[in-house]
């Protein structure tokens, strides 16, 4: 079988992945810096890092500056980069998370009790605080009543001996028009009739 053929190459990115293809047992990946250092220092790529980076003026920007076909490809193998590192991330932390979910549901699991506790002892205080809430409105509504029936009591009492009064023929006419008026106030602002 005919090895495939070799195409001659000025770029160093090209030779490195020609030498990784005849050697089966060098690694295909990056070199040490990890891709979001490269990432970053990318002037280009590095906007992408920015809190203040804003899609539109930069997809405006890039396709103005170069077609479109071009510009698709030059984004190609910064997304490769960071895709293999962000694959190659979360798998490296895979047991972790593993372990953190499995704490998690462990200290969830205990902690159930004492949540099922709690919301008992509240749903029981709620009900104990319902029946003197209930009992105080009621004696509340009672005492309101009392109060005005007590105050209605008094001023009729007081209209009676003023109406008495006027009755009285020892007193002359000038004071008992004053009785009168009295009694008429008391009578129209108390509500008695």
């Amino acid at each position: 079988m005919a090895s495939p053929p070799i195409l001659p190459s000025s770029s160093s990115s090209t030779s490195h992945r020609l030498s990784t293809f005849n050697d089966p047992t060098s690694n295909a990946d990056p070199p040490q810096s990890s891709p979001l250092e490269t990432f970053a220092s990318d002037p280009v790529f590095s906007a992408f890092l920015s809190p203040f980076f804003d899609s539109v003026a930069f997809s405006s920007q890039t396709l103005s500056s170069c077609n479109s076909a071009a510009c698709a490809e030059s984004f190609q193998e910064p997304i490769r980069l960071l895709n293999h590192y962000l694959r190659s991330e979360l798998l490296s932390r895979h047991p972790h998370l593993l372990s953190s979910i499995l704490s998690l549901r462990q200290v969830s699991t205990s902690l159930q009790p004492a949540v099922d506790s709690l919301t008992s002892s509240l749903q029981r205080t709620c009900q104990d605080l319902a029946t003197p809430r209930s009992m105080l409105k009621t004696r509340t509504i009672q005492l309101k009543n009392l109060t005005a029936t007590s105050d209605l009591l008094y001023h009729s009492e007081k209209l009676l001996k003023l109406a008495a009064k006027v009755r009285d023929k020892r007193l002359d006419q000038r004071r008992k028009s004053e009785l009168y008026r009295e009694a008429r106030v008391l009578y129209e602002e108390k509500g008695l009739a």
